[in-house]
């Protein structure tokens, strides 16, 4: 058996494993890793999860982490899943409620305070000139992972399925593609809808999407920060970015929802 937690962070959720003794390894043997992962991540036949977290040791931070979407593949940051890890770790009393932690776009901190978790985002890498892809005109964003923002008029109309998968998949992001951001500037309040590679839909929100969407609002919209982000779960996020736009932060409510065990079983259906 497995053990397992399950967190979520406006509407993202994740599985995540305290793998520094490598149960999760031990676990995913007979079916190897990929297969494992979209096993437990499916909704129907697993846990149901945008994507699975390890937590593994670190011999520069509290601890590392390797980020698998629910297809299986990985991926070097996620903004909310940082969030849930960082709870997670706290929660297990892992580290105190100031984290700091490895991952491969680089070192990430954290302040946990109860149901608050706020994350301090590395690699951000923003362009401020527009491209047009397929006929779309959007902006170019890089926080730990790509996204590709489109500004829209009314958000609640995209078609975020058809059209996020078009540019996910556009030649300009080849090979690794895109992450795609539609958002909508809304007085002191922005409202987003992400296309997630990996999860390969929308999803119930986006993190770095949402750190990426504020920079382009206030880029293009004029806004300023600390910035409100209302993602498709109907949670508010609010996006910080302190000295100038080099470090970027995200905050918000993260929910501890079940802890668990799962079953050989789940490998071979």
């Amino acid at each position: 058996m497995l053990e397992f937690s399950k967190y979520q962070a406006g509407g993202n959720d994740f599985v995540i494993v305290d793998n520094r003794s490598a149960t999760f390894d031990e676990f995913a043997t007979s079916l190897g890793v990929v297969e494992t992962v979209k096993r437990i991540c499916s909704r129907r036949f697993g846990v149901g999860a945008d994507g699975l977290i390890l937590l593994e040791h670190s011999r520069k931070a509290d601890f590392a982490w390797k980020f698998f979407n629910s297809d299986g593949s990985q991926a070097h940051m996620c903004g909310n899943g940082a969030r849930c890890i960082a709870r997670f770790a706290v929660d297990r009393k892992i580290t105190g409620r100031e984290v700091t932690f490895e991952t491969p776009a680089g070192a990430v901190k954290a302040w946990v305070k109860e149901k608050t978790v706020k994350v301090q985002l590395p690699r951000f890498s923003p362009s401020e000139t527009a491209l047009n892809v397929k006929g779309v005109k959007g902006y170019y964003v890089e926080v730990g992972v790509p996204h590709f923002v489109v500004v829209v008029e009314n958000v609640d109309t995209v078609d975020v399925e058809s059209k996020g998968r078009s540019l996910r998949f556009a030649p300009e992001f080849s090979p690794e593609g895109v992450n795609v951001d539609f958002v909508e500037c809304k007085g002191s309040e922005i409202l987003v809808r992400t296309y997630e590679r990996g999860v390969e839909g929308e999803t119930y929100a986006c993190g770095t999407g949402s750190v990426a969407c504020a920079f382009v609002c206030m880029k293009v919209c004029g806004l300023t920060a600390p910035l409100k982000v209302r993602v498709k779960s109907g949670e508010t996020l609010t996006v910080y970015f302190e000295n100038g736009f080099s470090k970027p932060c995200l905050e918000g409510k993260v929910i501890h929802v079940y802890e668990g065990f799962l079953k050989g079983e789940i490998l071979y259906g």
